[in-house]
């Protein structure tokens, strides 16, 4: 009883689901503003599924990565046999009447050791993550919902 909930008869602590937490988090962006209409996670174990739903309404229209920071546990690093170089499965839910061919192929990610998303394009061939002034151009003044999960 006191390393967590077994299942199946098994009593090994390492098994055992030890924390369970539901939550909301504050999103901030990279040299900007983000009005947040919803940023929620739920932890079970070591997983963490996280939400936003957000409107970025300023940010720097310049060549700094663009960032959404505050997810509400550090992603975790590649201890253990662990390969958490991204944060595991993320996507990009939604994206108001925001209009661009790169949207579609646009991918939020998590790195490891760090509390941010940034984002790629996927299948493009173009391996840099878009910067403030391609969210500027893009998306900014729509709204738009992201989700994933990752291990911390």
């Amino acid at each position: 009883s006191s390393g967590g909930m077994t299942f199946n008869g098994d009593t090994a602590a390492a098994n055992a689901l030890d924390d369970y937490e539901e939550g909301s988090w504050t999103p901030t962006v990279t040299g900007g503003t983000i009005s947040n209409s919803g940023s929620y996670y739920t932890k079970i174990g070591r997983v963490v599924h996280w939400y936003c739903y957000g409107y970025v309404s300023n940010t720097a229209n310049d060549g700094n990565q663009f960032r959404i920071y505050g997810l509400p546990y550090t992603v975790g690093s590649n201890a253990n046999g662990l390969q958490n170089y991204y944060g595991g499965a993320a996507t990009m839910n939604y994206t108001a009447s925001a209009n661009q061919s790169g949207l579609p192929t646009l991918s939020p990610l998590a790195h490891s050791g760090s509390t941010y998303i940034y984002f790629h394009f996927i299948g493009v061939g173009d391996p840099n993550p878009p910067v403030n002034s391609y969210w500027h151009s893009h998306m900014l003044n729509q709204s738009f919902i992201i989700s994933g999960v990752y291990f911390v």
